[in-house]
């Protein structure tokens, strides 16, 4: 059985991210995933006229505070992750894997819970490469916890240089230490000229994300200055989520059709 935490990285810089959380945390208590979305506090809305005064804080989210340094995008979520860790009175009571994702992607977590079934439940990291040997995109990484476990006590995570460098790089980094890598680039699809229409947004028809397996979605359409990004989400949204919404017209006209025959039996049998 697969039991997950789910951490997502977000940024304050664009109002968009903000309303994209919205969305997804309809998504997130549907499905009755557990989560926290972390945030840094150096991309505060304050400094910035266009996004709206984020405080106070949703309650699902953290918010990093400025000190003598401000954390890094691998800082703030190894930070999150201890203090979920902490919160369990035993290693052995965490749940199986810890997800951590960005703001700007589109996940279907029916197909992200089933791909996990198929993963290693220990030393494994998983996500997208571009190459084998390279390192895991940060928009989906997955990872055992016993990974996790180890990264946190690990030297390396206070070394400056170490930690200063790309979050998905320095978390693959670490990562191989303890465990495998596991590439499932082949469900992710980029916004690009080859899946996009003529308005910016995910042709569905050309992809067929359910023939393909293609379940997860980059949302960042800088060209369009984000307009797109929450169109594309109720798209995607609208696609896979029909699966899900039982057809309450189909079963009513069942319903009126038996109740028509019924009905119609009892009558013929008065009247003969």
């Amino acid at each position: 059985m697969v039991h997950y935490y789910l951490f997502i990285v977000s940024s304050l810089n664009h109002p968009i991210y903000r309303q994209i959380q919205k969305k997804r945390r309809y998504l997130l208590d549907r499905y009755q995933i557990p989560y926290t979305v972390l945030i840094n506090e150096k991309e505060s809305p304050m400094d910035d006229r266009t996004v709206d005064t984020l405080l106070p804080l949703e309650y699902d989210e953290i918010l990093y505070p400025i000190e003598a340094s401000v954390p890094t995008m691998t800082q703030k979520f190894l930070s999150g992750v201890r203090q979920y860790f902490r919160s369990f009175p035993s290693e052995n009571d965490i749940p199986n894997f810890i997800v951590r994702i960005n703001a700007t992607v589109y996940i279907h977590f029916p197909k992200l819970k089933e791909q996990m079934e198929g993963l290693p439940h220990t030393r494994m990291i998983a996500g997208p490469m571009y190459a084998e040997d390279s390192f895991i995109v940060g928009m989906l990484m997955i990872f055992s916890k016993d990974v996790l476990l180890n990264i946190l006590k690990d030297p390396a995570i206070y070394d400056k240089d170490i930690m200063s460098g790309p979050d998905d790089v320095v978390l693959t980094h670490l990562g191989r230490k303890y465990g495998q890598t596991y590439n499932i680039m082949d469900h992710f699809v980029y916004p690009n000229e080859s899946t996009l229409d003529r308005d910016g947004l995910y042709n569905l028809n050309a992809i067929e994300p359910h023939r393909h397996q293609k379940w997860y979605f980059r949302l960042c359409d800088w060209g369009s200055g984000r307009s797109t990004d929450l169109k594309n989400w109720d798209r995607l949204v609208g696609y896979f989520e029909s699966e899900r919404k039982p057809d309450h017209g189909k079963k009513i006209w069942w319903i009126i059709l038996i109740l028509i025959i019924f009905i119609g039996g009892i009558i013929l049998m008065i009247y003969r």
